[in-house]
């Protein structure tokens, strides 16, 4: 049984997508009879609106509740730029949608472990590669990253999010080797000017300083809050699994 299901806020449970029998069906109907396959990677636009990771599909439920495949054709392997359903899907990583409905998605793809950063325009519905890594077993230390991210140089890109403002956050990892890496999360605006937000330094915990003087491992889930602020989930000291961090837009890094 496969489904995604809705908790208000006073705590009752609903169905909110898929009927239960696993499988794909539904497109353009409502989502409570549609079929879905291990949804995951859920997340809203400004809308209201629902987007998940169907399979190798990317779905999207309106706030009426009509579901509609926005990425992908079902499958998987490496997907060259053009129309975003015609296009086959990689492991999705990361997803992101902006207040004007343009979606961003991170994929592995095929064996050589590369990892693209992807852009779906909601007016032409064309999907571009915006960035590629270099393939698994290349040690670049993030050596190159570009204002345009057009000879961007990392291990992979991860996880996703856009701020109220459509600036799009994305966890990075560099390698450099087998047993080192670190992560960075890059700001990318909507014009598509990148810089390092946070992490690519040395300093430890780095509490209080500038957020790109820290070292950073193994970030996860960045999440633009109000106020200017960025917060993310890192592993923690032994007592804990996880610590929440944040970085002000001034650039100092917190841990909560």
């Amino acid at each position: 049984m496969e489904r995604i299901y809705k908790s208000s806020p006073s705590g009752s449970l609903s169905a909110y997508v898929g009927s239960g029998p696993v499988g794909f069906a539904g497109d353009g109907g409502q989502a409570l009879i549609a079929q879905v396959s291990s949804p995951s990677m859920l997340t809203f636009d400004s809308h209201d609106n629902l987007y998940f990771v169907d399979g190798n599909r990317i779905r999207a439920v309106t706030s009426s509740g009509l579901i509609t495949t926005v990425v992908g054709n079902g499958d998987g392997g490496t997907g060259e730029d053009g129309l975003a359903t015609a296009v086959a899907l990689g492991s999705v990583a990361g997803l992101a949608v902006a207040s004007t409905g343009d979606i961003y998605y991170s994929e592995y793809v095929g064996i050589s472990g590369v990892s693209r950063l992807r852009w779906v325009s909601s007016t032409t519905g064309l999907v571009t590669t915006i960035a590629s890594s270099l393939p698994f077993g290349s040690f670049s230390g993030c050596s190159a990253l570009s204002p345009t991210l057009d000879a961007a140089e990392f291990s992979s890109v991860k996880w996703l999010a856009v701020d109220s403002a459509d600036n799009l956050y994305a966890v990075v990892s560099c390698a450099d080797g087998f047993y080192s890496a670190t992560d960075r999360v890059l700001k990318i605006t909507p014009a598509g000017v990148s810089s390092v937000f946070a992490g690519g330094g040395v300093a430890l915990p780095g509490d209080a300083g500038p957020a790109t003087s820290a070292r950073l491992d193994g970030i996860t889930n960045p999440m633009p809050g109000a106020i200017r602020t960025v917060y993310f989930l890192q592993p923690g000291p032994a007592a804990l699994a996880l610590v929440l961090r944040s970085v002000v837009q001034a650039g100092t890094l917190a841990t909560l």
